[in-house]
Protein backbone atom coordinates (compact mmCIF):
# COMPACT_ATOMS: atom_id res chain seq x y z
CA UNK A 1 0.00 0.00 0.00
CA UNK A 2 3.21 2.76 1.05
CA UNK A 3 5.86 0.60 0.94
CA UNK A 4 9.27 2.20 2.16
CA UNK A 5 12.60 0.96 2.38
CA UNK A 6 11.92 -1.09 5.54
CA UNK A 7 9.50 -3.18 4.36
CA UNK A 8 11.43 -3.56 1.06
CA UNK A 9 14.61 -4.82 3.65
CA UNK A 10 12.53 -6.90 5.35
CA UNK A 11 10.99 -8.58 2.55
CA UNK A 12 14.61 -9.35 0.78
CA UNK A 13 15.39 -10.73 4.34
CA UNK A 14 12.08 -13.19 3.94
CA UNK A 15 12.82 -14.14 0.57
CA UNK A 16 16.43 -14.71 1.75
CA UNK A 17 15.26 -17.03 4.11
CA UNK A 18 13.29 -19.15 1.62
CA UNK A 19 16.12 -19.45 -0.78
CA UNK A 20 14.35 -16.89 -3.27
CA UNK A 21 17.07 -15.31 -3.79
CA UNK A 22 16.19 -13.46 -7.36
CA UNK A 23 13.42 -11.65 -5.65
CA UNK A 24 15.39 -11.03 -2.44
CA UNK A 25 17.70 -8.85 -4.62
CA UNK A 26 15.04 -7.25 -5.93
CA UNK A 27 13.68 -6.42 -3.44
CA UNK A 28 17.10 -5.12 -1.04
CA UNK A 29 17.62 -2.89 -4.66
CA UNK A 30 14.56 -0.95 -3.68
CA UNK A 31 15.64 -0.31 -0.01
CA UNK A 32 18.76 1.15 -1.61
CA UNK A 33 17.90 2.87 -3.67
CA UNK A 34 15.42 4.74 -1.35
CA UNK A 35 17.75 4.61 1.72
CA UNK A 36 21.39 4.48 0.34
CA UNK A 37 23.14 5.30 3.71
CA UNK A 38 21.72 2.06 5.37
CA UNK A 39 24.84 -0.29 6.18
CA UNK A 40 22.63 -2.82 7.13
CA UNK A 41 20.63 -3.31 3.55
CA UNK A 42 24.20 -3.17 2.13
CA UNK A 43 25.49 -6.08 4.45
CA UNK A 44 22.21 -8.12 2.55
CA UNK A 45 23.33 -7.16 -0.82
CA UNK A 46 26.63 -8.11 -0.01
CA UNK A 47 25.48 -11.69 1.45
CA UNK A 48 23.09 -11.98 -1.48
CA UNK A 49 26.86 -11.55 -4.22
CA UNK A 50 28.54 -14.37 -2.35
CA UNK A 51 25.53 -16.43 -2.56
CA UNK A 52 25.62 -15.63 -6.83
CA UNK A 53 29.70 -16.53 -6.02
CA UNK A 54 30.69 -13.23 -7.14
CA UNK A 55 32.78 -11.98 -4.32
CA UNK A 56 34.53 -9.03 -5.93
CA UNK A 57 30.81 -7.10 -5.89
CA UNK A 58 30.51 -8.88 -2.05
CA UNK A 59 33.73 -7.03 -0.92
CA UNK A 60 32.60 -3.54 -3.27
CA UNK A 61 29.49 -3.58 -0.73
CA UNK A 62 31.81 -3.75 2.18
CA UNK A 63 33.64 -0.98 1.22
CA UNK A 64 30.61 0.85 1.61
CA UNK A 65 29.50 -0.64 4.76
CA UNK A 66 33.07 0.48 5.97
CA UNK A 67 32.48 3.84 4.36
CA UNK A 68 29.07 3.91 6.08
CA UNK A 69 30.49 2.70 10.04
CA UNK A 70 33.64 3.73 10.32
CA UNK A 71 33.54 2.93 14.01
CA UNK A 72 32.35 -0.50 13.69
CA UNK A 73 34.38 -3.83 13.80
CA UNK A 74 31.99 -5.30 11.69
CA UNK A 75 32.19 -4.37 8.08
CA UNK A 76 36.19 -4.86 8.60
CA UNK A 77 35.63 -8.30 9.89
CA UNK A 78 33.20 -9.21 7.25
CA UNK A 79 35.14 -7.66 4.38
CA UNK A 80 38.49 -9.54 5.56
CA UNK A 81 36.13 -13.13 5.62
CA UNK A 82 34.83 -12.43 1.79
CA UNK A 83 38.74 -11.43 0.98
CA UNK A 84 39.47 -15.06 3.11
CA UNK A 85 37.12 -16.76 0.94
CA UNK A 86 38.64 -15.23 -2.87
CA UNK A 87 42.11 -15.99 -1.80
CA UNK A 88 43.10 -12.56 -0.65
CA UNK A 89 44.92 -13.88 2.51
CA UNK A 90 47.18 -10.51 3.43
CA UNK A 91 44.12 -8.37 2.49
CA UNK A 92 42.15 -10.57 5.39
CA UNK A 93 44.41 -9.92 7.41
CA UNK A 94 44.86 -6.18 7.71
CA UNK A 95 40.94 -6.28 7.52
CA UNK A 96 41.00 -8.82 10.70
CA UNK A 97 44.10 -6.51 12.15
CA UNK A 98 41.90 -3.73 12.18
CA UNK A 99 38.28 -5.48 13.65
CA UNK A 100 40.43 -6.68 16.23
CA UNK A 101 42.16 -3.08 17.28
CA UNK A 102 38.68 -1.99 17.33
CA UNK A 103 37.07 -5.02 19.13
CA UNK A 104 39.83 -6.97 20.93
CA UNK A 105 37.22 -9.40 22.84
CA UNK A 106 36.11 -10.95 19.01
CA UNK A 107 37.34 -14.26 19.33
CA UNK A 108 35.91 -14.84 15.74
CA UNK A 109 38.30 -12.47 14.90
CA UNK A 110 41.62 -13.69 16.11
CA UNK A 111 39.69 -17.39 14.66
CA UNK A 112 39.44 -16.17 11.64
CA UNK A 113 43.37 -14.11 11.23
CA UNK A 114 44.51 -17.62 12.07
CA UNK A 115 43.02 -18.96 8.95
CA UNK A 116 44.30 -16.53 7.10
CA UNK A 117 48.10 -16.79 8.80
CA UNK A 118 47.74 -20.66 8.21
CA UNK A 119 46.54 -20.38 4.56
CA UNK A 120 49.95 -18.07 4.20
CA UNK A 121 51.90 -20.85 5.65
CA UNK A 122 52.38 -18.42 8.75
CA UNK A 123 51.81 -21.59 11.28
CA UNK A 124 52.99 -19.66 14.39
CA UNK A 125 50.97 -16.65 13.92
CA UNK A 126 47.75 -19.15 13.13
CA UNK A 127 48.72 -21.13 16.31
CA UNK A 128 49.27 -17.49 18.69
CA UNK A 129 45.88 -16.54 17.31
CA UNK A 130 43.37 -19.87 17.79
CA UNK A 131 45.00 -19.95 21.83
CA UNK A 132 43.82 -16.43 21.83
CA UNK A 133 40.21 -17.23 20.52
CA UNK A 134 40.23 -20.27 23.07
CA UNK A 135 41.12 -17.82 26.06
CA UNK A 136 38.34 -15.01 25.00
CA UNK A 137 35.58 -18.02 24.17
CA UNK A 138 35.50 -19.12 27.48
CA UNK A 139 31.67 -19.62 27.84
CA UNK A 140 29.99 -21.51 24.72
CA UNK A 141 26.88 -19.73 22.93
CA UNK A 142 25.92 -18.70 19.78
CA UNK A 143 29.61 -16.97 18.51
CA UNK A 144 31.69 -19.76 19.13
CA UNK A 145 34.43 -21.06 17.27
CA UNK A 146 36.79 -22.35 20.13
CA UNK A 147 35.55 -26.88 18.51
CA UNK A 148 37.13 -24.82 15.59
CA UNK A 149 40.45 -23.27 16.70
CA UNK A 150 41.16 -26.61 18.94
CA UNK A 151 40.52 -28.45 15.45
CA UNK A 152 43.25 -26.25 13.66
CA UNK A 153 45.43 -27.05 16.45
CA UNK A 154 44.90 -30.93 16.09
CA UNK A 155 43.73 -31.13 19.40
CA UNK A 156 40.51 -33.06 18.30
CA UNK A 157 39.32 -34.38 21.84
CA UNK A 158 39.23 -30.90 23.01
CA UNK A 159 37.09 -29.66 20.38
CA UNK A 160 34.79 -32.60 20.98
CA UNK A 161 34.41 -31.72 24.89
CA UNK A 162 33.88 -28.01 23.95
CA UNK A 163 31.23 -29.03 21.13
CA UNK A 164 29.43 -31.26 23.87
CA UNK A 165 29.02 -28.30 25.71
CA UNK A 166 27.87 -25.87 22.92
CA UNK A 167 25.01 -28.60 22.45
CA UNK A 168 23.93 -28.51 25.83
CA UNK A 169 24.00 -24.70 26.43
CA UNK A 170 22.58 -24.24 22.60
CA UNK A 171 20.97 -27.20 21.64
CA UNK A 172 19.62 -27.47 18.11
CA UNK A 173 21.28 -24.06 17.38
CA UNK A 174 24.56 -25.77 18.00
CA UNK A 175 23.31 -28.69 15.66
CA UNK A 176 24.81 -26.80 12.31
CA UNK A 177 28.31 -26.19 14.41
CA UNK A 178 28.62 -29.84 14.96
CA UNK A 179 28.07 -30.67 11.19
CA UNK A 180 30.88 -28.54 9.82
CA UNK A 181 33.53 -30.23 12.93
CA UNK A 182 32.54 -33.79 12.09
CA UNK A 183 33.00 -32.86 8.64
CA UNK A 184 36.35 -31.32 9.02
CA UNK A 185 37.30 -34.06 10.91
CA UNK A 186 36.49 -36.57 8.05
CA UNK A 187 33.35 -38.13 10.31
CA UNK A 188 30.84 -37.75 7.09
CA UNK A 189 28.21 -39.84 8.73
CA UNK A 190 27.94 -37.98 12.12
CA UNK A 191 28.24 -34.75 10.13
CA UNK A 192 25.10 -35.96 7.74
CA UNK A 193 23.26 -36.84 11.27
CA UNK A 194 23.92 -33.33 12.70
CA UNK A 195 23.53 -31.72 9.56
CA UNK A 196 19.75 -33.64 8.98
CA UNK A 197 18.86 -32.37 12.51
CA UNK A 198 19.67 -28.71 12.08
CA UNK A 199 17.37 -28.52 9.12
CA UNK A 200 14.76 -30.49 10.35
CA UNK A 201 14.82 -28.12 13.87
CA UNK A 202 14.41 -25.07 11.56
CA UNK A 203 17.00 -23.72 13.54
CA UNK A 204 19.60 -23.34 10.09
CA UNK A 205 17.80 -22.98 6.90
CA UNK A 206 20.58 -20.74 4.62
CA UNK A 207 21.02 -22.89 2.15
CA UNK A 208 23.54 -21.47 0.09
CA UNK A 209 25.43 -21.13 2.79
CA UNK A 210 25.80 -24.47 3.67
CA UNK A 211 26.47 -25.13 -0.39
CA UNK A 212 29.49 -22.58 -0.08
CA UNK A 213 30.44 -23.12 3.73
CA UNK A 214 34.32 -24.91 3.23
CA UNK A 215 33.99 -26.38 6.88
CA UNK A 216 31.16 -28.69 5.41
Amino acid sequence: IDPTDVTYARLASVLEDLGRYEESAAAIEKAIDMDPKDETYHNIRSNLYRYAGDLDSAISEQNICVELDPESYLPYHRRGWFRFLKGDYRDAVEDFNMSIAMRQDNAFGYYRRGRAYEKMGERAKAEADYRRAIELDKEPGSNSCAEFAYFHLGENTKALEFLGKLIDAEKEEAYYDAACLYSLMGNVQTSLDYLKKAIESGAFKNYMHMILDEDL
